[in-house]
């Protein structure tokens, strides 16, 4: 009923098992890495190196959407300390730990798989330490590859023409406000990354007369709202949809819609924007978050 944050974040192993099928072409990659290991280990032909790399791979997807949530699980909350304590906390810190994971976890998968196989084509592949090893270093290889791909990826959606021009002229203020907020706050938050009060308020006060749906602010786990998002008192909330992220420069840029429910009549969607400017510190990752009324 009250999961600690380490449980909280354990579904994300299903969702990253989602991301490498979705990012085929570095499972492609995988498979020939594998298949140059496979070669050189047991001098194995091309071709049947090729298909033992690819029925084991099968094997790990398939098996993957299993085992990464199992040993997630088991092992998360154990292990999610010790990488924040060694490593500090951060998307890239996170997607690495998971990348790793998955290596550590494909590894006896397919050592299981390929000795399978070995026996059903009679391949005569005998798997000892320095194969295990040589897999394990296949497979951090193309972890590396997804990890790459992960981050490189979607910075390659620039924003589309309206939403420049939207940023570039009615949203000018909002947009240059919030870039001010993201360059000043490391220097009006402490070392738990708690944010000064007084600087608070006077963003409070720029913010006043400009448009935003909403703005705030999220360091030390904690979130600061500068300008709230109106839900109509007790018993109502808001809903929201989201789109493909985009980026322009180092903003994260989304469309999508907030809806009030609860309410009596019921809002209708809105259109909005949702603009992000984001830091991996390794103490505190830091945001600084705008909605925005798309017209």
């Amino acid at each position: 009923m009250s999961p600690s944050r380490a449980l909280a974040d354990v579904p994300i192993f299903f969702v990253f098992a989602w991301v490498r099928v979705a990012l085929w072409w570095t499972i492609l990659l995988a498979i020939g890495i594998e298949a140059l290991a496979l070669h050189l280990l047991f001098a194995l032909t091309w071709r049947r190196a090729l298909w033992a790399a690819v029925l084991v791979n099968v094997g790990t997807a398939a098996l993957g959407f299993i085992a990464y949530p199992l040993v997630g699980t088991l092992s998360y909350p154990a292990l999610a300390p010790l990488v924040m304590q060694t490593f500090g906390t951060g998307q890239i810190v996170e997607i690495a730990a998971y990348c790793i994971a998955a290596a550590i976890i494909d590894t006896p998968i397919e050592l299981g798989l390929l000795a399978l196989l070995s026996r059903a084509a009679g391949y005569g592949v005998r798997i000892g330490g320095k194969a295990a090893a040589v897999f394990f270093v296949a497979n951090l290889l193309s972890a590396a590859v997804l990890f790459t791909a992960i981050q490189i990826g979607p910075r390659q959606h620039p924003v589309d023409a309206e939403t420049r021009r939207l940023l570039d002229g009615p949203f000018n203020e909002e947009v240059a406000l919030v870039a001010t907020i993201f360059d000043e706050l490391s220097r009006h938050r402490d070392a738990e990354g708690n944010i000064d009060e007084a600087w608070r308020a006077a963003l409070k006060a720029q913010a006043e007369g400009l448009d935003f749906v909403q703005l705030e602010i999220a360091t030390g786990g904690r979130i600061y709202p500068i300008v709230a998002m109106p839900t109509g008192g007790i018993g109502t909330g808001m809903t929201f949809t989201y789109e493909d992220d985009r980026y322009d420069g180092a903003a994260m840029v989304t469309r999508g819609t907030v809806q009030r429910y609860g309410a009596s009549p019921p809002g209708a969607p809105r259109d909005v924007l949702h603009y992000r400017l984001f830091a991996e510190d390794a103490a505190h990752p830091y945001s600084v978050q705008a909605i925005l009324p798309f017209p």
